[in-house]
């Protein structure tokens, strides 16, 4: 189930449908709540429809899972990248 609402969401969020965003990666996480991938692809969607301030806690969030140095450095990439969006830039 947690792959249906992911794939849900990221729909949701190329429709730039925040709500929807919002709900289905909830649901995927309460089916998956260590899942470093949904956790990315939960920052990702809300960065996609500018809900920086929601991504940055999503991104440091899975960053508090994450099991691999790789995982590591693409929390701490996409943290950045929010950071420098909230900050003006793109």
């Amino acid at each position: 189930y947690s792959r249906a609402h992911a794939n849900l969401g990221r729909v949701s969020a190329a429709l730039n449908d925040s709500a929807t965003v919002e709900t289905s990666f909830a649901q995927a996480l309460v089916f998956a709540p260590n899942n470093v991938l949904i956790h990315q692809q939960y920052t990702l969607a809300l960065s996609d429809t500018l809900q920086y301030a929601a991504a940055l806690r999503r991104a440091e969030e899975g960053l508090r899972i994450a099991k691999t140095q790789a995982e590591t450095d693409r929390f701490n990439q996409l943290i950045a990248q929010i950071q420098q969006r909230i900050g003006g830039g793109r």
